[in-house]
């Protein structure tokens, strides 16, 4: 006999046990969220929200400015021009090399 699995979705575990709140940041789960909120100027506060739900945008707000984000970026992996030609090396192109990138997911 095969048994509907309906509602047998792993919850994602959270370790808070390095959480700290007499540093001003208050962090809880709330349902499938975890929830960081803190002190600002004026009496108003910041909250960031990360849904903990893998169907869901990772990045749930940030204060009132981003809702419903799923973060992408790229690292890239080369070498560096290190020649001693002073503050130039800021304009070093490691792109101009051997490289590779890999998403960050």
């Amino acid at each position: 006999m095969i048994w509907p699995l309906v509602g047998m979705i792993a919850e994602t575990r959270v370790d808070l046990s390095a959480y700290n709140p007499l540093a001003g940041v208050r962090v809880s789960r709330e349902g499938d969220e975890l929830v960081a909120s803190w002190p600002m100027e004026g009496g108003k506060s910041g909250r960031f929200v990360l849904s903990l739900d893998p169907q869901r945008p990772l990045i749930r707000s940030i204060g009132g400015v981003l809702r419903d984000v799923d973060p992408a970026g790229v690292v890239t992996v080369g070498t560096r021009d290190l020649k001693p030609a002073g503050w130039t090396i800021f304009f070093d192109n490691p792109r101009q090399r051997p490289y590779e990138a890999f998403p960050l997911v």
